[in-house]
């Protein structure tokens, strides 16, 4: 899951979970975090949420909850 990443990881993403609500779902696809897509964790808050994750050349913030619906794998 993307949630899981550390600062600096670099993740392709799969897929969006089947249980993602469609707004949700829909709504990140539209912000690039789409199958194959290369997204890597640029910073956390204090707290460790919300996280910036950058992906397509643009850093987004996301919620943990938001991350956690996004299954990625490694980077070869």
């Amino acid at each position: 899951m993307l949630s899981e990443l550390k600062i600096g990881e670099r993740r392709r993403i799969r897929g969006v979970l089947a249980t993602c609500p469609p707004q949700v779902s829909r709504r990140l696809a539209s912000l690039g975090f789409v199958p194959g897509a290369v997204v890597t964790k640029v910073r956390s808050a204090p707290m460790r949420d919300p996280s910036i994750y950058r992906v397509m050349d643009y850093d987004i913030c996301l919620r943990a909850r938001e991350a956690a619906q996004i299954e990625c794998e490694p980077v070869e």
